[in-house]
């Protein structure tokens, strides 16, 4: 607003300044009117922008909601899914009460959760079972706060459909008391399996050692008698064999023979024992030195074939060094026995591996058909005739136990005409 003024003193009467004064104030007030004009007209464009947003969430909604007054309880407007929810027709519920419509089954229902939301100013998840326009029970979480339209104090209600839910609820649980039920019968089921298996393990491992103590007396007795009769049997060829017969001569050597063979069994027989019974402690034990031992055990049989042996550098393992010895002898025995024309060429290495090393014994001999390689870790397990390689039939069983007390395993990998190499396994020393 401009300022009046003149240029001389006093140039308005007082008629004049009251004129001016009052036309002063009209235009203040003029201009006070038309900024409250232009407030009012924000504030009910804003009201009105909220009244739309509300009532946008309010019937858009997928949750059932309703507006009742606080102090009756009646309908002032309810959304499609509350129409969808109970099966009314929004004209149906308004200006209704909740009593009758009957959708409280139980006044103190009713009763309790209002005095809940009147101390505490809103709810949250309140359960509650309600009743449908077609008589269905459902159970409901509603969620309500206090709202003020116009002069009226009213509660905005969301309401919640949990029927299903907790049905499923129910299920899930029932479903988990029967699956920890049956995991209970099941877990006793197998700690009874477990504790008959534990007094079949100790009652099979009572028997084997049984058997095992039974073939060692058994085998070391038996030597006497055979001694007898083999010594016996020479010292009769030798005073009266210028009277025997060509025949008498055969049946003589015959029995001689079989004393033997049966005495070479008997000691495999205490060999095979005694692994499990009367084997040592394990120690700290140099593999180069266990073959080194086996070569000159079998000295006579390498310079009569003629043998090579090439042996590249061993581990140190914790282990009894006197079964290891004899695991090596078996094999390279073997690898010698079972050679071709050609001169017997055995090879040994150890490859270290994540927990153990891994052995080969490789020979250049006539091979194993491949359907026998599961069969000839057997006791007494022949794939030759006597006449054509010597011996019992025990050695490989011997390996096998020798590894299976070290915690390995043994296998074989050959076909006929292409040598054999015999693999077995032996935990890495706990000193490395």
């Amino acid at each position: 607003m401009r300022d009046i003024y003149s240029s001389e003193a006093d140039a308005f009467n007082p008629q004049e300044l009251a004129l001016l004064t009052e036309l002063s104030d009209s235009l203040s007030f003029g201009i006070l009117a038309l900024r409250a004009k232009q407030k009012r007209q924000q504030l009910e464009q804003a009201l009105k922008l909220s009244e739309d947003k509300f009532a946008k969430a309010f019937y858009s909604s997928p949750i059932a909601k309703s507006i009742i007054t606080l102090d009756e309880g009646r309908y002032l407007d309810v959304n499609h899914s509350f129409e969808w929810l109970f099966g009314y027709v929004r004209e149906e519920v308004l200006e209704r009460t909740t009593l009758e419509l009957q959708i409280w089954q139980k006044t103190g229902d009713c009763q309790q959760m209002l005095q809940e939301l009147k101390f505490q100013g809103k709810l949250r998840d309140y359960e509650v079972q309600l009743q449908k326009h077609n008589g269905e029970k459902i159970l409901c979480h509603i969620s309500a706060e206090l709202i003020q339209i116009e002069e009226t104090i009213c509660i905005l209600s969301a309401i919640e459909n949990i029927t299903e839910r907790r049905q499923a609820e129910l299920m899930i649980l029932q479903l988990n008391e029967e699956l920890e039920q049956r995991v209970a019968e099941r877990t006793a089921e197998l700690t009874e399996a477990t504790k008959q298996l534990q007094l079949l393990n100790q009652e099979l491992q009572q028997s084997n050692q049984e058997l095992e103590q039974f073939a060692y007396v058994a085998s070391h007795d038996l030597q006497e008698p055979l001694r007898a009769v083999t010594g016996y049997t020479q010292l009769l060829m030798s005073e009266y064999g210028d009277r025997f017969d060509s025949t008498a001569q055969s049946y003589a050597n015959f029995v001689v023979d079989g004393a033997k063979r049966m005495q070479r069994l008997i000691q495999d027989l205490l060999a095979y024992s005694r692994v499990g019974t009367r084997g040592k402690e394990f120690v700290t034990t140099d593999c180069n030195l266990a073959v080194q031992q086996a070569l000159r055990n079998l000295r006579v049989a390498i310079a009569e074939n003629q043998a090579t042996v090439t042996v590249e550098p061993l581990p140190t393992l914790n282990a009894d060094q006197n079964q290891l010895v004899q695991l090596f002898q078996n094999l390279i025995g073997n690898a010698i026995k079972f050679h071709k024309d050609n001169r017997p060429d055995v090879q040994i290495q150890a490859t270290k591996r994540d927990k153990d090393y891994l052995f080969q014994v490789k020979d250049n001999g006539i091979g194993i058909s491949s359907q026998y390689l599961d069969q000839i870790f057997e006791v007494f397990k022949r794939l030759h005739t006597h006449d054509e390689y010597p011996g019992t039939g025990i050695g490989l069983a011997i390996c096998k136990k020798i590894v299976t007390r070290h915690s390995g395993e043994i296998w074989a990998e050959s076909s006929l005409g292409m040598g054999t190499t015999f693999y077995f396994t032996i935990p890495c020393s706990i000193y490395e």
